[in-house]
């Protein structure tokens, strides 16, 4: 989310919430909309929304970047394969997020005893979203310049190239002879990117401490722990 607003060049303020103690001003503008208490929630002049895909969604057609093109991209058959993308990146998720879990580990937990299916279900996953690269030409899902589909996938992508070569015997950029590593390289070249990327040995440090992918939901941190370059 940082990255795309980044992109975008919005102005914005983050505010974080401690899901394990939640503010009553935020409990009360989410049961106002009408939307579950859950984050990322944007808050834009008395409209909320949620949903991370949503807001992307919102963000990218409400503040357009007259110095980059449209990150839905310009035909409609472009539009098209761009919003295949997104509604498969769930699956893309789900997928690697099952492997990290293995056969101990709850959702979004860091288990042991991955399976040798859990891998090949994540690896086929790998092999969708290279073939679009591919297809595509890249170094980007769509081409030569980044799209919505790419900023979405990237804070998996980018988690679990961390996560798995510590807690599972594979890496995700060695699948497709290295070239998801690529894409992941020309991602990080991107400032947006490099600004909303957590601290690799800070993240790494708190994945081996609690055990989960989403543990700011149950233990407070701040975003100076992980990300000290925004400071």
């Amino acid at each position: 989310m940082h990255g795309l607003m980044s992109l975008q060049r919005v102005p914005f303020q983050a505010v974080q919430i401690d899901l394990s103690h939640k503010s009553k001003w935020f409990t009360q503008l989410c049961r106002d909309e009408g939307l579950p208490s859950t984050v990322p929630v944007i808050d834009f002049e008395g409209l909320a929304q949620t949903d991370s895909n949503a807001i992307c969604r919102w963000v990218s057609e409400t503040f357009a970047n007259p110095d980059h093109p449209d990150l839905m991209y310009n035909t409609a058959k472009d539009k098209q394969q761009v919003n295949k993308l997104i509604q498969n990146c769930s699956k893309f998720a789900s997928a690697g997020l099952d492997l990290l879990a293995g056969r101990t580990g709850r959702s979004w937990g860091i288990g042991t005893g991955q399976s040798t299916a859990q891998w090949e279900a994540f690896e086929q996953q790998l092999q969708r979203f290279q073939a679009s690269v591919d297809q595509s030409g890249g170094p980007f899902l769509m081409g030569s310049t980044v799209s919505l589909a790419d900023l979405i996938y990237m804070p998996f992508m980018e988690r679990f190239a961390i996560a798995m070569p510590a807690f599972t015997p594979h890496d995700p950029c060695d699948a497709c002879d290295g070239r998801i590593g690529e894409w992941l390289a020309a991602m990080r070249q991107l400032e947006c990117c490099r600004l909303a990327a957590p601290d690799q040995k800070l993240f790494l440090q708190a994945l081996n401490q609690e055990r989960s992918l989403d543990f700011f939901d149950f233990t407070t941190y701040t975003a100076h722990q992980l990300h000290p370059h925004l400071q």
